[in-house]
C-alpha cells in the first residue's frame, strides 16, 4: 500500500487485477464484471498496462497463452469503453538478466578503476607522442588489411563465387553498421541486402552469416588454446632497452582474466543447467555447427574458410604487436594475437555498443600481467582500436554509400 499513490498505479493495479480474474473466468467476462464494478475510466486509464512487463510472474504463470489473453483484455476493454486501443506503456522489468549484467559491470568496473587510475595520463600523452610513427602507419595498415580475409572467410561460408572487390568493401560498411545500430541486427539486415543481390536467399544467408561468425569463434578458442600450452602467455615484454617492461597493476589484470575464465565456465554451466537458456542456445549452436560440416565436406571450403579466420585474427594481432613496438616494447606476436582474441571475446559480453572505452581498458588490462607498463598498455590499445574499430567504422560510410550507388545494397 502507498500513502501517495500515483495515478499510473492505479492503473497497473486495475491491469493486474482483471488479467488475475482471467485465471478463473474468459476475458470478456471479467471486462464485463470490471464495468459493472468500478465504471468504464478506471478500464480505460488501465488499458495501457495491460501487457506483459506490467505483469507480476506470478499471475503469469495461472494464466496461459499470457500474450494471446492480453490481446483479448486490450480489445473487450476498448470495446467496452469506447475507445480505441492506446499505445502501451514502455515498461521493463528488472529481471535476473538485469540483474547479472549490472553485476558483471560492477565486478568489471571494480577490476578496472584500480588499473586506470594507476595511469600517469601525462605519461601516456608523452609515449604517444614519442611513439615511432612510421610503425604507428603500418598498424593502421595491419588493421585495414584485415578486410580481405574477412572478405573470403564470408564467400567460403557462402559457399560461391562472389567479386572479392566489393566482399571486401563490404566489410567496412559492416563495421560502420554495427557502430551506428549496436548489436547483430544491422549486420544481418546489410549481409542478407548484399547476398541477396547475389542471388541468396535471405534464410540462407543468416545461416551462412552463422557459419562465418561460429568458425571464426573456433579459430580464437583454437589460438588462446595454443598461446596457453606454447606458454607463449608467460614471456614478458622487454624495452628497447632490453629490460623487462614494469609490472605495476599485474594483480588487478590477473584480477580481470580469473574473473573472464570464472565467466566462461559460469555460463557454460548455466547454459547447460538452465531449461529456458539450453532450449534458446544449445539449437542454434547445433545448428550453425551442422551447416558449419557442410562447408567441411568441401576441403577448399574449409580451408579458405579457416585459412581467413585465421589469417583476420593474426593480422589483427599483428596490428598490436605493431603499436607496441612503436612505443617501444616488444612483445611476441602470438601473444598479442592471444591478447586480441581474449578481448574479441569479451567484448561481446559488456553491454556497451562496439566496447567503447571498455575493449581499451580489458586490452590494456591483459598487457600489464605480461610485463607491459600501464601507461604504455592504454597507449597501444589506443593505437590498436584506431587501426580496428573507429577507423574501419569512418571508412564504413563511405563504402556504404559506394556498395549503394553501385547497386550492391
Amino acid at each position: 500500500a502507498q500513502l501517495d499513490p500515483k495515478r499510473s498505479d492505479a492503473g497497473a493495479d486495475v491491469a493486474q487485477l482483471l488479467f488475475a480474474t482471467t485465471a478463473l473466468v474468459p476475458p470478456d467476462i471479467a471486462v464485463a464484471a470490471a464495468v459493472e464494478g468500478i465504471g468504464s475510466d478506471p478500464l480505460t486509464q488501465a488499458l495501457p498496462y495491460l501487457q506483459v512487463p506490467a505483469m507480476s510472474r506470478r499471475s503469469r504463470r495461472d494464466v496461459a497463452h499470457t500474450k494471446q489473453v492480453l490481446a483479448e483484455l486490450r480489445e473487450a476493454v476498448a470495446s467496452a469503453c469506447g475507445t480505441d486501443v492506446p499505445a502501451p506503456v514502455r515498461i521493463r522489468r528488472f529481471g535476473l538478466r538485469q540483474l547479472l549484467t549490472l553485476l558483471l559491470v560492477g565486478l568489471f568496473m571494480f577490476a578496472l578503476v584500480p588499473l586506470l587510475t594507476s595511469v600517469d595520463y601525462a605519461q601516456l600523452w608523452a609515449s604517444i607522442s614519442s611513439a615511432t610513427w612510421w610503425l604507428v602507419l603500418l598498424a593502421l595498415l595491419a588493421g585495414q588489411l584485415a578486410f580481405i580475409p574477412q572478405g573470403t572467410a564470408m564467400m567460403s561460408a557462402v559457399g560461391r563465387a562472389i567479386p572479392l572487390r566489393p566482399m571486401t568493401i563490404l566489410q567496412p560498411a559492416i563495421a560502420f553498421i554495427s557502430f551506428a545500430v549496436p548489436g547483430v541486427a544491422g549486420r544481418v539486415a546489410m549481409e542478407g541486402s548484399f547476398l541477396y543481390k547475389f542471388g541468396i536467399a535471405p534464410a540462407v544467408a543468416v545461416t551462412k552469416g552463422a557459419v562465418d561468425a561460429f568458425s571464426g569463434f573456433l579459430v580464437q578458442a583454437a589460438i588462446l588454446v595454443m598461446a596457453l600450452l606454447t606458454g607463449q602467455l608467460l614471456r614478458p615484454a622487454s624495452t628497447d632497452s632490453g629490460s623487462s617492461a614494469s609490472d605495476s597493476g599485474s594483480g588487478t589484470s590477473w584480477l580481470v582474466i580469473a574473473l573472464i575464465v570464472a565467466l566462461a565456465v559460469a555460463t557454460v554451466v548455466v547454459v547447460l543447467k538452465v531449461p529456458k537458456l539450453h532450449d534458446r542456445v544449445v539449437p542454434q549452436i547445433r545448428s550453425a555447427w551442422q551447416a558449419l560440416a557442410e562447408v567441411f565436406r568441401s576441403p577448399r571450403l574449409a580451408l579458405g574458410l579457416l585459412g581467413s579466420q585465421l589469417a583476420v585474427q593474426l593480422l589483427w594481432g599483428l596490428g598490436l604487436w605493431l603499436a607496441l613496438l612503436s612505443l617501444g616494447v616488444h612483445l611476441n606476436v602470438i601473444a598479442c594475437t592471444a591478447v586480441v582474441v581474449a578481448t574479441s571475446l569479451l567484448q561481446g559480453v559488456i553491454p556497451v555498443p562496439g566496447g567503447i572505452g571498455v575493449s581499451e581498458a580489458v586490452l590494456s588490462a591483459f598487457l600489464v600481467p605480461l610485463g607491459v607498463s600501464p601507461e604504455v598498455a592504454m597507449g597501444a590499445a589506443v593505437i590498436w582500436r584506431v587501426a580496428t574499430f573507429y577507423l574501419p567504422a569512418i571508412e564504413g560510410f563511405v563504402a556504404s554509400k559506394y556498395l549503394s550507388s553501385r547497386g550492391y545494397l
